[in-house]
This record gives C-alpha cells, structure tokens and sequence, in this order.
C-alpha cells in the first residue's frame, strides 16, 4: 500500500516545467548552437567543403566516407544563437573549453579528459555546472 502511494505522489509532483524539461532544452539550444557555429559563412547550399586538390585527385565527398550519417537541420534563430554564443564567452575557461569540446567538436568525456588532463567526474561536472550557469544566463 505504502508503495501506490509513494509512487502516486510522486508523479503528481511532476509538472512539464520540470527542471529535466529545462535541461533537455539547454542541451537542444547547445547542439542547435554548436551546428549554427559550425556552418558560420556557408550560405547553407548543401555542398560539402571540399578543398581544389580534393577536387582534382578524385577524392569522395565528406558525406561519402559515413552512409549512417544524417545530417540535423539548423532550427535555432540567429538571435538565439548569437545571444547562447555570449553566454559561452562570459564562462570561465575551464566550463568554456568543456562546452566547447562537447558539443562544437563532440567530443566524449574520457575524450575530453584526456585533452583537458582532467577526470571524467571533473568533466561531467564542468558540462553540467556550464549548463547551470547558461540555463540562469538565458
């Protein structure tokens, strides 16, 4: 009987505001963040960067080499993006690097242990005080 009841409070405790909600959204904003820096000046035509020596040599496209990758579509605003890319900026070194790491080059986090000589708690630890801080930033 104790556990229904439990349980039964527990879920009417939960509301779509939730800070997990919260947290789904600053990791969504973060990759839609990540992707908008990455195309920076490309007009977003679809081609892949290939260099004139690729070019000539023959060498397949970037899209070639992985068949499973699909490509995620830009949703974020350029507002959005510029404001989230300031928010970055204002974070100490140690967070600004760590973000940087996990979502504009996508690093895993023994990845970025091994680059930053730090743990794998310190960085899990770096990403979710980073999130902390922009999720109050924005």
């Amino acid at each position: 009987m104790q556990n229904s009841t439990y349980s039964a409070t527990c879920y009417s405790k939960w509301s779509p505001n939730d800070m997990s909600s919260r947290r789904i959204d600053i990791d969504h904003d973060l990759i839609q963040w990540a992707l908008w820096s990455k195309r920076g000046s490309d007009p977003g035509i679809g081609y892949p960067p290939m260099t004139p020596t690729r070019r000539i040599s023959g060498a397949p496209l970037e899209w070639e080499y992985d068949i499973n990758h699909v490509p995620i579509a830009i949703t974020i605003s350029d507002d959005r993006a510029i404001r989230i890319d300031k928010a970055i900026a204002s974070l100490e070194l140690d967070l600004r690097t760590t973000i940087y790491l996990k979502y504009q080059r996508e690093f895993q986090i023994i990845k970025i242990a091994k680059a930053m000589r730090l743990s794998r708690d310190k960085v899990s630890q770096n990403i979710q005080t980073a999130k902390r801080v922009l999720q109050h930033i924005l």
